[in-house]
């Protein structure tokens, strides 16, 4: 609740199986630290942590709290780019912001905005993630994980070990679907990161955890909104 701002929502408007979002953030700008000291505890008893970057503008006090706990605790952080002109708006915060990564999403749009303001070069979605595997990172004792999505192309991906200095990157083709069976691409991305992080969670190795993600993003464009079919059809064990 805030007494001066509405609480946040977005408009989706859809043509075909495209969508544009239309925010209005209201009260998520005015996100209190002392309410995340208040509920610090969920924080202490969390194993792996996730953000994205809309959180920067939300309260970025609050999102470096959480990343150096993270550090400090030798727990995963994740980090999504999440969308375009965030980058472009936040780069100084994410680029401080990325030395505590240990998992960085994105998607191909947002790698070649991130590499034309790294200055990287190149818009080579393998060169990028390569270049952004190797970028500073605090905590040395977990690699760094990188993976852009290309939609229907394929996921490139790759870790890091910042103590062997051993690069392993793949890639993996997305979940085929017929293009008469997309009904809504909004969430697709959402859906995408919450299957990692069931896989993340689960302790499985990084193939898994993007086979997760690709299953739960392909359900995803196939419903109206980002929902799902009541019953699973992937075995996650």
């Amino acid at each position: 609740m805030h007494k001066d701002q509405p609480t946040g929502c977005c408009g989706v408007l859809i043509k075909d199986n495209k969508r544009c979002l239309l925010p209005l953030l209201g009260a998520a700008t005015q996100y209190p630290t002392e309410h995340l000291k208040k509920e610090w505890k969920a924080i202490e008893n969390s194993k792996l942590l996730y953000t994205t970057a809309y959180f920067i503008s939300t309260n970025n006090e609050a999102l470096m709290m959480i990343a150096r706990h993270a550090l400090a605790e030798n727990k995963m952080f994740i980090f999504n780019l999440a969308a375009t002109f965030w980058i472009e708006k936040y780069f100084k915060e994410i680029n401080e912001l990325i030395p505590y990564c240990d998992v960085i999403i994105g998607n191909g749009e947002e790698a070649s905005i991130l590499s034309k303001m790294k200055g990287y070069g190149t818009d080579d979605k393998m060169e990028i993630m390569k270049k952004m595997l190797v970028e500073e990172k605090k905590n040395s004792k977990r690699t760094r994980t990188v993976i852009i999505t290309q939609g229907h192309q394929e996921t490139v991906a790759g870790t890091y070990d910042f103590d062997t200095k051993k690069i392993e990157t793949f890639t993996l083709s997305p979940t085929k679907i017929d293009q008469k069976d997309i009904v809504d691409t909004n969430g697709a991305g959402d859906s995408f990161a919450g299957g990692l992080l069931v896989g993340l969670a689960l302790g499985k190795d990084l193939k898994t955890c993007l086979t997760y993600a690709n299953y739960l993003g392909w359900e995803c464009i196939q419903q109206i909104g980002c929902t799902f079919p009541p019953q699973c059809k992937m075995n996650l064990s």
